[in-house]
């Protein structure tokens, strides 16, 4: 069967929307009679239901809408499935969360320790320093 130039056209177009694919109408739209003429570019009531040669379109136009529709409804997660993502993620960051508390204590007490002992070691420079005889000592200024 040959087909007009016109039918064509709007052929190419629903094969481009259903590719998402389309030049003019965005991917993802639903597939219209109004789109496909859209994007076939004409205006949006150029495809009518009174016309003979528009029948088979019109029919391929509503099949290719059910498909579309049919492959979201199909990867769709339900609702059940997102809680359960969720909720799975949640748990690894109960996880990951106390893995953190738990290394930032161990730097805590190891910051500590090495303050208490910058602390101590002070307090012994201070007291050598005390204890030096301070006449065994060069002043290096003078020269």
């Amino acid at each position: 069967m040959k087909f007009s130039k016109a039918i064509e056209n709007y052929y190419a177009a629903l094969f481009r929307l259903k590719n998402n694919t389309g030049n003019i109408i965005p991917p993802g739209s639903r597939i219209t009679l109004d789109n496909v003429s859209k994007e076939a570019g004409n205006g949006p009531s150029a495809i009518r239901k009174s016309r003979p040669e528009h029948q088979q379109l019109i029919l391929d136009i509503e099949s290719a809408e059910k498909d579309r529709i049919a492959k979201l409804a199909i990867s769709k997660p339900t609702s059940s499935e997102i809680r359960k993502v969720w909720h799975e993620k949640l748990k690894n960051l109960k996880i990951e969360n106390d893995h953190l508390k738990k290394s930032l204590q161990d730097a805590d007490n190891k910051l500590y320790a090495v303050v208490r002992e910058n602390f101590i070691l002070r307090l012994r420079v201070r007291e050598l320093e005390n204890s030096l005889n301070h006449e065994n000592l060069i002043n290096f200024k003078k020269y």
